[in-house]
């Protein structure tokens, strides 16, 4: 019984090791498989999974989301897959918390999300509004670390 214990705490470790150290772009692309990219179809499906994987959050995994927005700035726009981690690392700090990481979470996915489908340009105002927003929370949430 004992073993069986170990084993199973040792395939836990694992497969938590593995989801916070690079599963989450495979999550994403399992998660849009069969969905047309830059969609609204696409953002749901990504809306979703960041929803749930919310309500199961680890330290490991709000600190991945947390430095991708963070080292990422202002560069989320290179590709779509850029884009699609934004929003999921974005939306999942949202709706995590409802503190300074929820803020600096909603700021980041709205900076991407408009323009991911389409529907807005990097060079937009409104774009522009919300990735000053996404600076702005990046810098008080460092000031609150030091």
């Amino acid at each position: 019984m004992k073993k069986l214990i170990s084993a199973i705490c040792i395939l836990f470790c694992c497969i938590n090791v593995a989801y916070a150290t690079g599963s989450t772009e495979k999550r994403i692309s399992d998660a849009l498989q069969g969905i047309e990219r830059n969609s609204s179809s696409a953002v749901d499906a990504i809306t979703l999974l960041a929803r749930d994987d919310a309500k199961g959050i680890t330290k490991e995994l709000e600190k991945e989301a947390y430095l991708y927005i963070r080292n990422n700035f202002p560069y989320y726009y290179r590709d779509s897959v850029s884009m699609e981690k934004t929003m999921y690392y974005g939306n999942l700090l949202y709706r995590a918390y409802k503190d300074d990481r929820g803020h600096l979470g909603w700021a980041a996915l709205k900076a991407v999300k408009y323009v991911y489908r389409g529907h807005e340009k990097t060079s937009d105002d409104a774009t522009q509004i919300n990735l000053r927003k996404v600076e702005k929370a990046l810098n008080k949430l460092e000031r609150q670390m030091h």
